[in-house]
């Protein structure tokens, strides 16, 4: 999901926001949510992105219900 125009603070917050919902799956299960937030310049390089795919996999080793943010 991409928040274009939103500083990187903003995305934080909207993404703890999203981690702390609670929701049940069909199966009656807890889902979890696992963020990766990156602060992207305009002319997205491949060098930014990879920054933000970092990101994401760093929080799916530290566990679950994690947001951390690529720099």
């Amino acid at each position: 999901m991409g928040l274009p125009g939103t500083d990187i603070e903003t995305t934080q917050t909207i993404a703890e926001d999203i981690k702390t919902e609670t929701t049940i799956s069909l199966t009656g299960k807890t889902v979890t949510v696992t963020i990766g937030v990156g602060d992207l310049p305009r002319m997205i390089t491949r060098f930014y992105a990879d920054i933000t795919d970092q990101a994401l996999y760093k929080a799916k080793q530290e566990g679950r219900k994690r947001i951390v943010t690529g720099k």
